[in-house]
């Protein structure tokens, strides 16, 4: 199940003189529990499930519902040069007895003021299933009534957001360094071996970012590049001072099985540390790769650098200075 935003203008006219007639046309097409031909795009399929949002200047969510048929082109809409001429039906529908508000649901949910920011309105968007949880659990707080129609769509986007932890190995390893302590930069000429993605797996997430720092280390040669400290890391794993510019840079490390991609959630939790550090340059990395909800999420965030673990490799690989992985893990 995929879950998607759709947002509609309650008028037909930007002068806002009419009646809220787009409004007043959903509610009457879908009182039955069903709504034909609403706006959709190509990406819907049966079954995913669709929150039905109107912008100004209601800024709330009516209903919930799932595609029941697949994406068509109305040829009546493209007679009308309608922009989007594709459509979907929908079935059921649930119309909330309690318009939801979003400027509530973001006031009281960090996790949804981060996701607003990306302007999910501006056209009919998927969704991260946490986000959609997320808006599910407001809508369920406002709406009790509803509680149980939702269950199964809860129960099954929980299980979406669910995913593996990350899987630390037992080998030892040295403290993580503090801020106001960065450890040395290594001054030995390491001979140089081809790291691969299955290396990755054989370190421990504290290794993995402490390699990172390495890595950043020669990146930054003249700046101070630490570790900061396991419990109070604010979504930030390593912390790169220039003094000499007056510069901050900022790197969150994830250390994923192949399997396992970085998600919207874990985007915008580091989007939440770049808000509060104000980087110059922000470097989300990992071993894994990012989801297309983390891209989506990513994409237009001003000094967001994404590096996967192919780059991750050739960056490694093609610095004379790094160790190879039983070198690292060794000295560690």
């Amino acid at each position: 199940m995929n879950c998607h935003f759709i947002t509609t203008r309650p008028y037909r006219d930007k002068t806002h003189k009419e009646d809220l007639d787009r409004y007043e046309d959903f509610l009457y097409f879908a009182k039955n529990g069903r709504l034909d031909g609403w706006s959709a795009n190509k990406n819907f399929q049966p079954g995913d499930l669709v929150f039905f949002y109107f912008a100004l200047p209601l800024m709330t969510i009516e209903a919930v519902a799932l595609v029941d048929t697949e994406p068509y082109i109305d040829e009546r809409g493209k007679a009308a040069d309608i922009s989007n001429p594709i459509f979907c039906d929908f079935a059921p529908v649930l119309i909330l007895q309690k318009e939801v508000h979003i400027k509530e649901l973001t006031a009281a949910n960090p996790l949804l003021a981060t996701w607003w920011k990306s302007k999910p309105y501006r056209s009919i968007r998927m969704i991260d299933p946490a986000v959609a949880l997320a808006l599910l659990e407001g809508i369920s707080t406002n709406n009790p009534k509803v509680n149980k129609a939702l269950a199964p769509l809860v129960e099954e986007i929980s299980r979406q957001v669910e995913s593996p932890p990350e899987e630390p190995l037992a080998v030892q390893h040295t403290p993580i360094a503090s801020a106001s302590a960065p450890r040395a930069k290594p001054t030995t000429q390491l001979k140089k071996k081809n790291w691969t993605k299955r290396d990755f797996m054989r370190l421990t997430w504290q290794q993995f970012e402490e390699l990172t720092a390495e890595l950043f280390s020669h990146i930054y040669n003249n700046a101070t590049v630490a570790l900061t400290p396991n419990r109070a890391d604010q979504g930030v794993d390593v912390l790169i001072t220039d003094n000499k510019h007056n510069e901050i840079h900022i790197v969150q490390c994830k250390r994923y099985r192949p399997d396992i991609k970085v998600s919207s959630l874990d985007m915008q939790k580091f989007a939440g540390a770049m808000q509060k550090f104000k980087p110059t340059k922000a470097y989300f990395v990992t071993s894994s790769s990012f989801n297309p909800y983390a891209l989506n999420f990513a994409d237009g965030i001003d000094g967001l650098e994404l590096i996967e673990s192919k780059q991750l490799l050739k960056m490694i690989n093609n610095d004379g200075r790094m160790p190879s992985c039983q070198e690292f893990q060794n000295r560690n």
